[in-house]
């Protein structure tokens, strides 16, 4: 949401560049962080 504010037209195109960007570290530290609790 402040990507498009603060870049205009491009920032709607970087918005989902950026989403995507941090749904992959979320996922990446989530599998870091419970690999004891659940083995793998």
């Amino acid at each position: 949401m402040l990507l498009p504010l603060l870049w205009d037209i491009d920032g709607v195109w970087l918005s989902i560049i950026v989403a995507e960007f941090m749904a992959v570290m979320f996922s990446v530290l989530f599998l870091i962080t419970k690999r004891k609790r659940y083995h793998y």
